[in-house]
């Protein structure tokens, strides 16, 4: 098995104080809602999202933690990118039992 593209279970970023809801994230669950307030969602190395911050009305949401991938393979050769890293808590590969 190959991955050459891209492979992602990244969480979502967090709202803004107001609780208008989050705008959808940027690559890799940053957080781009106006104002910055929500926390950004896991990404790359990091499996938990980071907490929201503080803003005129209140805090921000916290950032999304990340999901799980697995890939099973009696050989599985990664060119791609997969987020969360491969490695980390949250993605691994190999074969099955």
């Amino acid at each position: 098995m190959t991955v050459e593209g891209v492979l992602e279970a990244n969480g979502g970023g967090g709202s803004d104080w107001n609780g208008d809801g989050a705008s959808p994230p940027t690559d890799g669950g940053v957080a781009n809602e106006p104002g910055g307030y929500g926390g950004n969602g896991s990404a790359a190395t990091s499996v938990t999202g980071t907490n929201g911050a503080p803003g005129s009305g209140g805090y921000g949401g916290g950032g999304g933690g990340a999901g799980w991938i697995r890939i099973n393979a009696n050989t599985a050769r990664v060119t791609g990118t997969v987020s969360p890293s491969m490695g980390s808590m949250c993605a691994s590969k190999g074969p099955l039992p």
